[in-house]
């Protein structure tokens, strides 16, 4: 196998073009070799902390995860190299079955409706790539009608699927002051992206706030994980118009009405960190970093709340792929 052919496709959990995607390949023996000769293979868990360099992981069939690390190959991507392989811990023996405790990569991200601050249009699929994440929680998703569903696409090339939540329809990326006028209309809400089994679906209404011409609406996702048990994942977009906090108690008070494991709210929540407290002492803020406006980030009101039974093993704020707000992720441990 080429370097070069695995280097495109693969993190440090398998999937830089798919989560999972090299994991799910069983072999006992992989042998890849680069321009300069062998690249030795090296046992970790979880991601390589070495700038520019890229981590393929596999699980071949004793169970134990092993990893290929070589120099990362200059693409599209290249502004992100030296970053997002030496943030997310470091290189270390793995200890044990990975089936019994993997990690989970989380990211969360308003796209603005594909337009960038400016409201020229940017390149979706390649943020969502970018994003290297087994679960994706978007915002601000603008689908124009009688369009193919680009984000049905994305996650068929990753491996997964996606489940939208529509907040309006027959709305225009003008009329919602994100780009100019095209003469096309389309569905306003918001969406997840996910290689892991769906369970459960269900969408909670925390209806208009005042002066907000948008219903807000949350989406709740119960997913079977690797090794067992459930993760349930809660995407929201909370309104701007300063009632928020409010949004965020509703919401909460919501999801302590059913005991399904451990929560995880996503998304835009529209409050700087300290108002997250509003959601109760059993979430704490995972991602801590101004994620707004993504040009010159001053504020951050992208969030990634853990409720009990989830610790991060690494968290952070994601370089721009687009958006006027910049993406956040962590790698996830329930237990």
């Amino acid at each position: 196998m080429n370097v070069t052919s695995i280097a495109s496709s693969c993190d440090g959990r398998g999937g830089w073009d798919g989560p999972g995607a090299l994991a799910r390949r069983r072999t006992g023996s992989l042998h890849a070799r680069g321009g300069s000769g062998a690249v030795p293979w090296v046992p970790v868990a979880g991601w390589a902390r070495r700038p520019g360099f890229q981590i393929a992981m596999v699980q071949p069939a004793n169970g134990h995860g092993e990893a290929r690390i070589w120099p990362a190959a200059a693409g599209p991507a290249a502004a992100w190299e030296g970053r997002r392989d030496n943030t997310l811990g470091p290189v270390r023996r793995v200890t044990g079955n990975m089936r019994h405790a993997p990690a989970i990569s989380v990211a969360s991200l308003n796209l603005h409706g594909g337009r960038d601050r400016h409201g020229r249009p940017y390149d979706v699929a390649t943020a969502c790539h970018l994003l290297k994440a087994d679960v994706i929680a978007l915002q601000e998703v603008w689908r124009a009608d009688g369009e193919p569903d680009e984000l049905a696409a994305v996650a068929s090339a990753l491996g997964g699927q996606v489940r939208h939540g529509r907040m309006a329809s027959g709305i225009s990326l003008a009329r919602l002051r994100v780009g100019p006028e095209d003469g096309r209309e389309g569905e306003w809400g918001v969406a997840v992206l996910t290689s892991l089994p769906v369970l459960r679906y269900e969408e909670i209404s925390l209806g208009r706030a005042p002066l907000d011409g948008i219903p807000r609406l949350a989406q709740a996702l119960t997913l079977a994980v690797p090794g067992g048990g459930t993760l349930r994942i809660v995407n929201t977009h909370l309104t701007h118009r300063m009632t928020s906090p409010a949004q965020l108690v509703l919401l909460a008070a919501r999801l302590s009405k059913e005991s399904t494991g451990p929560t995880l709210i996503a998304g835009d929540l529209n409050m700087p960190g300290p108002a997250t407290w509003t959601a109760g002492p059993g979430y704490r803020r995972v991602v801590r970093g101004p994620t707004y406006p993504a040009h010159r980030p001053l504020v951050q009101l992208d969030h990634l709340l853990a409720g009990p039974g989830i610790r991060a093993e690494a968290a952070e704020v994601l370089p721009g792929v687009g958006s006027d707000h910049l993406p956040v992720r962590a790698q996830l441990l329930l237990g």
